[in-house]
């Protein structure tokens, strides 16, 4: 499906907001042993609004299933029992002229088909179709036992349909359209609460009940959902194709949601998840809770058919991609059915399983038990696919286009807006002169100045390569700098709060910023800014040498009052104490390295942090090292600080574990009303994170007094934090499910998202 409607992408993250999406398998350790049933037991144990939506799905689910039944018992009060006749799966249709389906042969085949669907609308796998319609008292799938009657698997249901479709297009009868409706309802009947779909529907049991992405299913689904949402065929109502189109965003929310992140790094899917964790779960006692090189490269594909992927997407096929590269296995040649070839050279393949965590491939014979060397394969076991090279396409296609479609931002995705004038550190030419018929100017500032943008229209600025050191306030709107790559193009300047300004006062922090933000829709990629003062050199001084600064608050990024709506993607922001100071507005990080020691992202205003690296400096302690966060975020604000996955990682191996914390609740001048907000959601945290979480910060209230603000009265909480840092006692409250699912760009930014 390619996704064409701006509506969609726009949909998608409105669902997570609304509460939908509950889960991340970011949070979720895989699970060993026996895949757990959809059971009652499971779902009590949720939420109260989890478990309202699930309650209601598994009675749907029981309901239909007792009606499957009693419909066939019917039939078999009046006939004999006869069992659905074995044979090979529906495929190999979608190369057929359309005269063909106008033929008879391919009226009987849809009769036959419409005849084997199930009073709930779907089909189970293995029929032989060619053998004529069903008869009444006959099963609706082969053999006696009640198993993958209605199923997703191999194909089924999605392929049927969409044959039906084809005969309907070319000459097909009410009887066709009748089960082609019937076949939607069903399909989107089966769609778990958080938007993936099992293998079995009707549930089943075990890990037929999971969310299964094995052999493509949910992918056959998503796909065939999404024609029906873009009018193929055209008989379907609107009514339902919006419900399709509703059901392919959640189902992507639902993707992205499983989508494992390790250390804090994304990686790919397992072949099926928990329905209600979405951690990877095993199936067959041979296929283990893993990663999966072959459904993965799937999904990974499949998200990059979509022509407008938001930044959620654009982030997962990243992470998949340099997954996918870290895995490949060269110096052998893939045979189906058979061991590989040792072969010097060749390559590469990928394992179809590989263990979550180590990345190490997986394998095992009908005992169960894992073996990491494939030699150790039974011959019987070869008829398991172990080994693939599906994701030599998926990557290829990574490389050759959608890498260069989507080089810069996933807020705003290519093509790139034409530039309207650029910054070039080489240029000697007379600033606004045209070359090449763009407006060129030899500083960002001389750019800023003669920018002419509008309300409603971005004024991109190209700035490439080259230091430039610059003190700047932006103070039009929808300004856009566009570095030409995060570490070559620099902004830098190296005011310091107590150093002399021009105007002979010293700076303060306010005014030690390198770029001040003071108006909307500002936007800033791919390039470095930093506050260069060398608080190393400053603290190496002696305490009575007159040359010692004492104010050494150094800003570099500063969003002031006037600022809103403010995106940052894939650049860096780089100081010492005080270096990030989102103080108004709302203000949107994504792939963004912010590094400092002190108070380093601190203020007043509300920011969100999607899969950043935020990297503390050592100062030499073994006990402090400094602070993440100081937010002084208004009681009648909801949100402060919102970090969501990402590292909190240290700037060398020898710093000292433990001796950095979370963050502290900033009062400045004693305000009662700062009660700090900040928030770490599936972050993984390197061992500088002290345990004890977040510290007290001393302030002076209205009458001069010294007090000391304790982290308990601020609003500091973490969900699924991970890594060596991560720790869960009473001083590190912790949100629940729930209550971190609700937590989205939209919740965040009262409905703007980024």
């Amino acid at each position: 499906m390619t996704v064409r409607s701006a509506a969609f992408r726009l949909l998608i993250p409105a669902l997570a907001a609304a509460g939908m999406i509950t889960r991340s398998a970011a949070a979720q350790p895989p699970v060993e042993g026996p895949a757990q049933p959809l059971a009652a037991e499971r779902i009590a144990a949720l939420s109260a609004t989890e478990r309202t939506a699930w309650q209601t799905y598994l009675r749907a689910s029981r309901a239909a299933m007792a009606a499957d039944r009693a419909a066939l018992a019917a039939e078999r009060r009046r006939a004999s029992p006869t069992s659905a006749p074995n044979g090979p799966d529906l495929s190999g249709f979608d190369e057929r002229p359309d005269s063909w389906f106008a033929g008879d042969e391919a009226r009987r085949l849809a009769n036959a088909i419409a005849s084997y669907q199930t009073p709930n609308g779907g089909w189970s796998k293995h029929i032989n179709f060619t053998a004529g319609p069903r008869r009444p008292g006959q099963s609706y799938a082969p053999g006696e036992s009640w198993h993958y009657v209605g199923t997703f698997d191999n194909g089924a249901t999605t392929t049927h349909l969409r044959f039906l479709a084809r005969v309907m297009a070319a000459n097909g009868s009410s009887v066709h359209r009748a089960a082609y409706l019937r076949g939607v309802d069903y399909v989107l009947a089966a769609q778990f609460p958080n938007g993936c779909w099992p293998q079995v529907y009707p549930l089943e049991g075990g890990y037929h009940d999971a969310a299964t992405f094995n052999d493509d299913a949910m992918l056959r689904i998503l796909r065939f959902l999404g024609e029906v949402a873009d009018g193929q065929p055209g008989f379907v109502p609107s009514a339902t194709r919006e419900r399709a189109r509703h059901a392919v965003a959640l189902g992507t929310e639902c993707i992205l949601a499983s989508q494992v992140i390790v250390d804090g790094r994304r990686t790919g899917w397992g072949a099926q998840h928990d329905p209600l964790t979405l951690a990877p779960i095993g199936a067959r006692r041979y296929e283990h809770a893993s990663l999966s090189g072959k459904e993965g490269a799937a999904i990974f594909r499949w998200l990059m058919e979509m022509e407008r992927p938001y930044e959620r997407v654009q982030t997962a096929v990243r992470g998949a991609a340099a997954w996918l590269r870290e895995q490949m296995l060269w110096g052998y040649t893939r045979q189906p059915g058979r061991p590989p070839v040792v072969t010097p050279g060749a390559g590469p393949l990928w394992a179809r399983f590989y263990e979550v965590g180590t990345n190490r491939p997986i394998f095992s014979n009908r005992d169960g038990v894992i073996r990491y060397d494939w030699r150790e394969l039974a011959d019987s076991a070869w008829g398991y696919g172990w080994f693939t090279d599906e994701p030599i396409r998926a990557l290829a296609e990574y490389d050759n286009r959608w890498s260069r479609e989507h080089s810069g931002s996933p807020i705003a995705p290519a093509p790139a807006r034409a530039a309207n004038a650029i910054v070039d550190a080489a240029y000697r030419g007379m600033d606004g002169e045209r070359r090449g018929g763009i407006r060129t100017y030899r500083s960002i500032g001389a750019a800023l100045e003669a920018a002419t943008p509008s309300s409603d229209t971005p004024w991109t600025i190209r700035v490439r390569d080259g230091r430039y050191r610059e003190k700047l306030s932006v103070t039009k709107p929808n300004i856009h700098l566009m570095g030409e790559s995060r570490r070559g193009t620099v902004l830098t300047f190296d005011a310091a709060a107590g150093q002399p300004s021009p105007g002979g006062w010293t700076y303060g922090t306010r005014g030690s910023f390198t770029l001040r933000i003071a108006a909307p829709g500002f936007r800033l990629e791919g390039m470095t800014v930093e506050n260069a003062y060398d608080l190393p050199a400053n603290a190496a001084l002696a305490e009575d040498d007159p040359a010692k600064l004492r104010g050494t608050q150094a800003v570099a990024v500063m969003l002031d009052e006037g600022n809103d709506r403010a995106v940052f993607r894939d650049c860096a922001i780089t100081g010492y104490q005080d270096t990030l100071f989102p103080n108004a507005g709302r203000s949107y990080f994504n792939g963004c390295e912010i590094v400092g020691s002190v108070d380093f992202i601190f203020g007043w205003g509300r920011a969100l942090f999607e899969d950043c690296d935020i990297i503390s400096r050592d100062r030499g302690s073994s006990t402090n090292n400094g602070y993440v966060t100081a937010p002084s975020t208004a009681i009648t604000q909801p949100y402060g600080f919102v970090f969501l996955g990402g590292r909190l990682r240290k700037e060398n191996p020898s710093m000292a574990p433990g001796s950095v914390t979370l963050g502290r609740p900033w009062h400045p001048s004693g305000k009662p009303d700062a009660i700090g907000s900040a928030v770490f959601i599936n972050v993984w945290m390197d061992n500088h994170i002290a345990e004890r979480g977040w510290d007290p910060m001393n302030s002076t209230d209205a009458a001069g007094r010294r007090v000391e603000n304790q982290p308990e009265d601020a609003r500091f909480y973490e969900f699924g934090s991970t890594g060596p840092g991560a720790a869960i006692n009473p001083r590190r409250r912790q949100l629940t499910a729930t209550e971190a699912a609700a937590v989205t760009a939209a919740e965040v930014f009262d409905g703007w998202i980024p």
